[in-house]
């Protein structure tokens, strides 16, 4: 059986469609420790993703910064922004990435001000 892995561009950026043009949204419940090494490689993409730790323990790199989570924590990693997991162990970690359209339309005043500045 093959491990989960990450699909990227020569940009490491993230292949994989998150939802439809009709629901820009996806949701999934991973455990980081099936990823080969127990890593979910580097990557970006164009949704935003917020993910919470349901189990276990782990080190998220978001951009230069990377920081340990443990069950209960949560992340936000903004659009554009390259991010890896890492985990010696089982860690469960749902996750939900959306694009901004979730929010706003593109062509709004709401998204021009306060979505697209994000």
């Amino acid at each position: 059986m093959s491990k989960p892995k990450i699909l990227t561009d020569r940009n490491l950026r993230e292949v994989v469609s998150h939802g439809t043009a009709r629901f820009p949204f996806g949701y999934y419940i991973e455990d980081i420790q099936q990823f080969e090494n127990g890593l979910v490689s580097s990557h970006w993409h164009k949704e935003f993703e917020f993910a919470t730790v349901r189990q276990g323990q782990a080190q998220i790199s978001i951009g230069t910064m990377t920081f340990p989570v443990q069950q209960g924590d949560g992340i936000f990693v903004n659009t554009g922004v390259m991010h890896a997991f890492q985990s010696q162990e089982t860690t469960i970690l749902p996750n939900i990435l959306f694009d901004a359209r979730m929010i706003a339309p593109e062509q709004t005043d709401i998204y021009e001000h306060f979505v697209a500045p994000f």
